[in-house]
């Protein structure tokens, strides 16, 4: 949370990289981006932190999780020797939903090779 306090983005997205690099996708999501997002949304709610760092938070993780998701899709990597499952699927979040990060970690939870986030 030092990277949120001192408002450092390129630390927050070298504490992701870290983390992802560690744990795969999966685990990333549900260890470090649920809990920090619930964790910096309370502190938000209690008045800890203020709207710039929560903004700061939620925009490093978007960007984050949508660079993911560009690497994810890109063909270079799919192997041709593999087998893969060829479904569409549509992740949206809700027009009145302010924050659609989960719509974003949902996308990268399905085990779908084709899936388009809006």
């Amino acid at each position: 949370m030092s990277s949120v306090s001192q408002m450092d983005a390129p630390l927050l997205e070298r504490a992701l990289r870290r983390g992802h690099a560690r744990l795969g996708l999966v685990d990333f999501l549900d260890e470090i981006v649920d809990p920090l997002l619930h964790q910096i949304g309370s502190l938000w709610q209690e008045g800890e932190v203020r709207v710039a760092e929560e903004h700061l938070v939620t925009g490093v993780v978007r960007d984050f999780l949508s660079t993911l998701a560009e690497l994810r899709t890109h063909p270079l990597f799919f192997r041709p020797h593999f087998s893969y499952i060829c479904v569409s699927c549509y992740v949206v979040a809700m027009p009145q939903e302010a924050h659609p990060i989960g719509a974003v970690m949902e996308f990268h939870d399905a085990p779908m090779t084709r899936c388009v986030a809006s």
